[in-house]
């Protein structure tokens, strides 16, 4: 078809691209797992509610790994560091946690694995 009809692929092809140009900046991109499931969900709704009353128990995470353990103190520390220098972080940063640290925050399918 490309090779007996060049200008209708061309112009198929140009009105896919101008399509895509078009629709391209109305997608947004959301890494929220609760953007996944409507508000008017009964369980959802619950949820955002408990998060109304309660705030969202969401922690962030950053896992720094090395071959050796000194270089990962180092940046962890200079982590600390700069975290603690947010108004809103100080005093909030921990710095070494194990599951019994933030067992209230984890979704565990086994709560029997953090006396292991």
């Amino acid at each position: 078809m490309s090779l007996s009809r060049p200008r209708l692929v061309l112009t198929v092809a140009g009105l896919l691209v101008a399509a895509s140009a078009v629709t391209l900046p109305q997608l947004r991109v959301s890494t929220s797992r609760y953007g996944l499931v409507s508000d008017e969900n009964p369980d959802q709704a619950r949820m955002l509610r408990f998060f109304e009353r309660f705030g969202n128990p969401d922690a962030p995470v950053v896992v720094v790994s090395s071959e050796r353990p000194e270089d990962s103190r180092a940046v962890v520390d200079r982590l600390i560091a700069g975290f603690e220098a947010v108004p809103k972080l100080r005093g909030r940063v921990l710095a070494r946690v194990g599951p019994s640290e933030v067992a209230e925050v984890l979704l565990l399918q086994r709560p029997e694995v953090l006396s292991q």
